[in-house]
């Protein structure tokens, strides 16, 4: 009986696949996330067409940093067919935009001595800091405010439960003021110089926030300290960017505004408030989320000037305190304006 023989292999089965086969359901991962984010992209561009759009204009460098790693992700699967070389990179491209995101905007802002004063001119360093309702730790809120030193210091998100916080800080600070008495509206102010008035005020039409006027030692300054809503109130947001813009272009004397405003430099909010109000924004330091890999990424916490208030150095962030922002420091020289 002749030996059963042994069936044919195909010579292919022994022969190594010097490419591995092509990742098609990666690449049509890749070509979807990079589309969705060059419509995102487009559309935070188009705010002034649909109040709505202007939601994602805060995310533009991290959307440009997705698009860049996305095109380089599909370049590799194209050419090398290798999905690990591509996850790769989307990695470093995420930490590149993190790192860009968070470092950039301050590169260039190198700290030094202030500006002299001019004749007439009186100084001020002003702090900004939304201390979160969530922060329970008074003890790093006070160290963050005495580290800063300055003249005039602006707490958001506060309550009845900070009145200690307010009164460990009234030996250098015995001026101060809140709005908690109102509906939703968490903004105190504390102050070694005398103030004439401290009028809070919040309304569908304005943002809460407290209106700060002094004398002739600041030469007739106000101040107006701000918590605007988060953008997913659009419309919310616009009437309230609106409605300050139209009390602080009715100001009397120089005038700044400081806030957590819930958008970045790149939003036409910020854009509308300096065209409807007259004002020079001061800062694009990113303040929020401190929690992020200790690198905030976003610019929401600002200084706006009038005519009359002259920056004497860059804008600084002060010392965490606890929060999930980071307070914004400002020094300015206040002029006189003429009536």
């Amino acid at each position: 009986m002749d030996a059963q023989r042994a069936p044919a292999q195909d010579w292919r089965t022994k022969v190594k696949r010097l490419r591995p086969a092509f990742p098609r359901s990666a690449m049509r991962l890749c070509i979807v996330a990079f589309l969705v984010a060059a419509l995102a992209l487009g559309l935070g561009f188009l705010g002034g067409l649909w109040i709505p759009f202007d939601a994602v204009s805060h995310l533009r460098w991290h959307l440009i940093g997705a698009i860049a790693g996305l095109a380089g992700a599909i370049g590799i699967l194209f050419l090398t067919r290798r999905k690990r070389y591509a996850g790769a990179f989307l990695v470093l491209a995420a930490v590149a935009t993190v790192l860009f995101a968070g470092l950039w905007p301050g590169h260039d802002q190198q700290r030094g001595d202030d500006l002299a004063l001019v004749d007439g001119e009186a100084k001020l360093r002003l702090m900004w800091f939304n201390v979160w309702a969530r922060n329970l730790d008074n003890d790093k809120i006070f160290a963050s405010v005495k580290d800063a030193n300055a003249d005039v210091v602006f707490l958001a998100e506060t309550a009845p439960s900070r009145q200690p916080l307010l009164d460990r800080l009234k030996a250098d600070y015995p001026y101060q003021a809140h709005c908690w008495e109102l509906y939703n509206c968490g903004v105190a102010v504390l102050s070694k110089i005398p103030f004439e008035e401290a009028k809070p005020k919040t309304h569908w039409m304005q943002p809460a926030l407290m209106r700060v006027r002094y004398g002739e030692e600041l030469n007739g300054l106000t101040i107006f300290g701000v918590h605007m809503v988060r953008p997913n109130m659009p419309f919310g947001q616009w009437k309230r960017i609106q409605g300050l813009a139209s009390a602080t272009f009715t100001a009397q004397g120089p005038v700044i505004v400081a806030g957590d405003f819930n958008a970045t430099p790149h939003s036409i909010m910020l854009l509308g408030l300096s065209e409807f109000a007259g004002l020079w924004r001061m800062t694009e330091l990113p303040s929020w989320p401190t929690w992020f890999f200790g690198l905030p990424q976003l610019s929401i916490d600002h200084q706006f000037i009038s005519n009359g208030v002259r920056p004497l150095n860059f804008p600084e962030l002060g010392k965490d305190g606890g929060s999930d922002h980071l307070p914004m420091i400002g020094t300015y020289g206040i002029s006189k304006l003429a009536q």
